[in-house]
């Protein structure tokens, strides 16, 4: 089964490990922090950072911060 990293969300929280099905729709996951430490490990990297998804700080961590999600859109949907 292949599944679309690119559009694929982490989990709501560090305490929720593995795959999980994505409400956004099928064939997307909601991936854990064993899976991104994992991922970093087998790559050879500290970090991913990703900026598709809307984070209400601006950032935000996850993965005990191997994973960094950005978002600058000043003007999101109309508000600024």
């Amino acid at each position: 089964e292949l599944m679309d990293i690119l559009w694929s969300d982490p989990t709501e929280n560090d305490g929720i490990e593995g795959l999980r099905p994505n409400a956004r729709g099928p064939g997307l996951v909601t991936f854990g922090p064993d899976r991104v430490k994992s991922f970093c490990e087998t790559n050879g990297i500290q970090m991913i950072i990703r900026a598709h998804e809307c984070v209400m700080d601006g950032f935000e961590r996850f993965a005990q911060g191997q994973l960094l999600t950005v978002f600058s859109a000043t003007n999101y949907c109309g508000t600024a």
